[in-house]
């Protein structure tokens, strides 16, 4: 501890009664000390979960990192052998939780809180555009001149033509609540993938040749030993066909017989047509 004079041009303080006061004073703060409160124990976190949080530029020269409580995208040249140098923070919106180089100068930051994509600049360090894309986005991906945001809260992606000049957005509505994360296919044409974070555990892929042949191809007695349902079953047949037996007010459903384990086509009323529960509906 350093006594700073109340006078500096009075020299050194004088022993005395002065002395016995510097003393209460330090026996006070001591007391204080003691007598605060406890500091808190713990830390909460609030922030948004990441997605996507880190990603390196196509010719791997610079690693960009979300900085979710900073509301921020990292930037860090990568050096010879992997050393990391920070070059810069850039400004997007809030709680980033997902990046995606396009190319060696261009990313786009998911920001989930803020509702938005930000198309930034690595090099210049600036923000190009912000995108508007629907309540809590997680993820994009780039693929045919397009960028694919996952909306989770809207159940759907949205896609942003990368043209020149662009088209309007367009939504494309997904079966399953609250995609999160997406991926790209190499062929050509490319597909893009996303999963669903809350689907109840019931959804699968299936394939045409099951849905329209009837065929999956698959080795029967690997599946019973797996304890499996079987994909290959008498099922009603492919909606074309069934479209033709539907009455007017009817429409063909895909449902799943739990009982047989098979997917099957049914008749069931439009509740536009017949309103009411005397129709079912």
């Amino acid at each position: 501890m350093v006594l700073i004079p109340l006078n500096p041009g009075a020299g050194p303080p004088r022993r005395g009664p002065g002395r016995c006061v510097r003393g209460r004073i330090l026996t006070l703060l001591a007391a204080l000390a003691l007598s605060a409160p406890p500091s808190l124990a713990g830390y909460t976190n609030f922030e948004s979960s990441h997605v996507h949080p880190v990603a390196l530029t196509p010719n791997g020269g610079r690693l960009l990192v979300v900085n979710t409580p900073d509301a921020t995208l990292e930037v860090f040249a990568v050096l010879t052998g992997g050393d990391l140098l920070w070059e810069r923070a850039i400004p997007v919106g809030l709680e980033p939780v997902s990046v995606r180089a396009r190319d060696d100068t261009e990313a786009w930051v998911v920001n989930r809180l803020s509702d938005t994509v930000s198309a930034v600049d690595v090099v210049q360090g600036i923000v190009l555009a912000t995108h508007p894309v629907g309540d809590e986005p997680s993820d994009v991906a780039f693929a045919g001149g397009r960028a694919f945001v996952a909306v989770g809260g809207e159940d759907r992606l949205q896609v942003i033509d990368l043209g020149q000049p662009p088209a309007p957005p367009q939504s494309v509505p997904l079966f399953g609540r609250s995609p999160r994360a997406l991926a790209v296919s190499t062929g050509s044409p490319a597909s893009v993938y996303a999963v669903v974070l809350r689907s109840g555990n019931q959804t699968t892929v299936v394939g045409a040749p099951i849905i329209f042949g009837n065929n999956g191809g698959h080795n029967q007695a690997r599946m019973t030993a797996l304890g499996l349902h079987p994909t290959e079953c008498d099922g009603a047949p492919p909606p074309s066909v069934v479209a033709a037996t539907c009455q007017v007010d009817e429409a063909p459903t895909l449902t799943f017989n739990s009982s047989s384990g098979c997917i099957e086509y049914t008749c069931q009323r439009k509740c536009n047509a017949c309103p009411g529960p005397a129709c079912g509906c």
